[in-house]
């Protein structure tokens, strides 16, 4: 599959224009490629390195993991990442994090993308988390979670996948890859729906931040699965909240903004 399990050579964080594709660190206090191999064994992970890559020994995914040494930067981005809404990392965790001694990254293998791709990212960063990775962070959105925290979303993932249900596999991918809330100039809006291969929302920055979080979560799960709004129409994340007219336009970013989204946005004005 032209993978490879080696030091890393440099990564980037912007989203390609043509195969939005994600991927994660973890960090842990592997000292050799040769430890988390072993360590993976000890715990019998279903991912196997088999050639070149890991592939999950039931689902046959495949991905790339690549080790590279201490980085001294990566706490603040672990802490700049932490998940506005749903926060899972401690004053410990963080500390443990500044403490590393090496970093994975992981991307989904050739021939994979979108949903497929980021449904493999998360498998394959939970089984690392069994073999010590103290936590993951989402290179394209920067969300950062507690390892624990990411296999709890994989273990959704896992179940909704075994009742058949999309729409909860989706509301995975979302919570576990897309930040929820992020200030963009003089915006408030969600980052790394392109990974799943949906447009981002938009929300005016003087709208109340619990207000825009409602509406935009409601209109990104809403397209996940399948339900999306027509352009135009009025929304309610619920009964209770307060309405917006929602306007499908292309995102005017230009390319070289790693923030952009091929699928365009979801621009959320108050009706």
């Amino acid at each position: 599959m032209g993978c490879s399990f080696l030091p890393a050579r440099g990564y980037g964080t912007a989203v390609s224009e043509q195969l939005p594709s994600p991927s994660i660190e973890l960090v842990g206090d592997w000292t050799h490629p040769r430890l988390l191999l072993r360590l993976m064994m000890v715990v019998d992970s279903p991912w196997q390195l088999d050639g070149s890559c890991f592939v999950h020994r039931d689902t046959q995914e495949a991905c790339v993991v690549e080790m590279r040494g201490h980085d001294p930067e990566l706490a603040e981005r672990f802490a700049e990442g932490e998940c506005p809404v749903r926060p899972s990392l401690s004053p410990e965790r963080l500390q443990a994090i500044a403490e590393h001694k090496s970093v994975l990254t992981v991307s989904p293998a050739p021939g994979l993308s979108g949903r497929a791709a980021a449904r493999a990212v998360l498998r394959c960063g939970a089984g690392l988390v069994d073999a010590g990775a103290l936590a993951v962070r989402c290179v394209q959105s920067g969300l950062a979670h507690s390892g624990e925290r990411f296999q709890a979303l994989d273990r959704v993932a896992e179940g909704a996948e075994d009742e058949d249900d999309t729409s909860m596999v989706c509301e995975a991918l979302y919570l576990a890859m897309v930040m929820p809330l992020a200030r963009r100039r003089d915006a408030l809006c969600t980052l790394g729906m392109a990974l799943l291969e949906a447009p981002d929302a938009v929300v005016a920055e003087e709208v109340m931040e619990a207000r825009a979080l409602d509406a935009m979560e409601s209109v990104c799960l809403r397209t996940l699965a399948g339900r999306a709004p027509e352009d135009g129409a009025v929304v309610r994340a619920s009964p209770s909240c307060p309405a917006f007219r929602l306007e499908r336009c292309p995102d005017s970013r230009p390319k070289r903004d790693p923030d952009r989204n091929p699928f365009g946005v979801w621009r959320l004005t108050p009706a």
